[in-house]
């Protein structure tokens, strides 16, 4: 949300499925999803263009209600357990495959806009503003290496995007 009011925008929060209507209708310009959310939501049917900038990735967890965990017997508790690796690395599979196949239908479209180099620095540049204020909060908080975390994971998704 920040920013995108540094940039100059005015920053709603919203959904995928909520962004296709609003988008449609002109009550908002523009989203910020993930590439899969615009395949999957068909973005593309209400947006000219799709900026090729990495904005960050995250995982999926799986949670679960810890009264519900208690009430699940232990031999079954051992077998999610055991399948949680597996499962968790089938849908990263999945979600980078989807990925790719959304970057190459916007670019058959027409749609995915490739920044200059000083475009991307500018947008960098923001990005090290926010990432900075993110990791000085966490470690007010007492989260040890944050910037370690950060980089760790930083880098993951840099070399991911390089692809």
């Amino acid at each position: 949300m920040e920013l995108v009011g540094r940039i100059g925008a005015a920053a709603v929060d919203d959904i995928p499925p909520l962004a296709y209507e609003k988008l449609m209708t002109g009550v908002t310009e523009a989203s910020f999803v993930a590439i899969s959310a615009w395949h999957d939501f068909k973005l593309y049917e209400v947006t000219n263009y799709v900026l090729d900038l990495p904005f960050g990735g995250g995982g999926h967890p799986i949670v679960i209600n810890k009264a519900t965990w208690n009430k699940i017997s232990p031999q079954d508790q051992q077998i999610m357990k055991e399948l949680a690796f597996e499962g968790a690395k089938r849908s990263h599979q999945a979600l980078a495959d989807l990925n790719r196949k959304s970057w190459i239908e916007a670019a058959d479209k027409g749609m995915k806009v490739t920044l200059t180099e000083k475009e991307k620095k500018l947008w960098e540049d923001e990005f090290k503003i926010q990432s900075e204020k993110w990791i000085a909060e966490r470690e007010a908080l007492g989260i040890k290496d944050m910037r370690d975390i950060y980089n760790f994971w930083k880098n993951a998704v840099d070399k991911a995007w390089a692809k």
